[in-house]
């Protein structure tokens, strides 16, 4: 399950940290532009109840949405919303993205 979405302000870049349960998820990841946003599929897993759209406006990232994109198998996807194309790198730690 997907459970909360986190944002930091790390001087020259944010850091979205997207916590999980249970088992570990491999996400699927693109970067799409018309408009500009980075895609996190997360394949078998269901939304919390309590994600809500953010609106950041720092930097490049506007805001983030989330919700269950798939229903049959279960797929929750989060979307990075930003203002111009952006580099990012993916890393992963016990029940978190």
């Amino acid at each position: 399950m997907v459970q909360h979405v986190l944002v930091r302000d790390k001087g020259e870049g944010m850091e979205v940290e997207i916590q999980t349960s249970g088992a570990p998820v491999a996400p699927d990841t693109q970067a799409i532009t018309g408009p500009d946003r980075i895609v996190v599929d997360f394949p078998g897993t269901l939304p919390s109840s309590n994600l809500r759209a953010v609106q950041v406006n720092k930097g490049a990232l506007k805001a983030i949405r989330s919700g269950l994109f798939f229903n049959d198998p279960p797929i929750t996807r989060i979307v990075l919303d930003l203002s111009e194309p952006r580099s990012y790198q993916i890393s992963t730690i016990e029940n978190a993205i």
